[in-house]
């Protein structure tokens, strides 16, 4: 079965993530929720984003 792109840049993105997550000796989310990782990945740097409208918009972007 082939995969789309937007499949790959997804598992790209994911993988990713985890790896930053990991790097701060942190566990990632396992829910498959991207947002939810992503947001896991951000906090640190840019606090609590998701609570913005700029956060929510890019959640809409991410889970589609």
């Amino acid at each position: 079965m082939r995969k789309t792109c937007m499949t790959l840049a997804r598992t790209l993105f994911e993988e990713v993530c985890c790896k930053m997550i990991e790097l701060r000796g942190e566990t990632p989310n396992k829910s498959g929720n991207i947002s939810v990782l992503f947001g896991q990945v951000q906090r640190p740097y840019f606090g609590d984003v998701a609570s913005t409208a700029e956060g929510k918009e890019f959640e809409k972007l991410l889970n589609g």
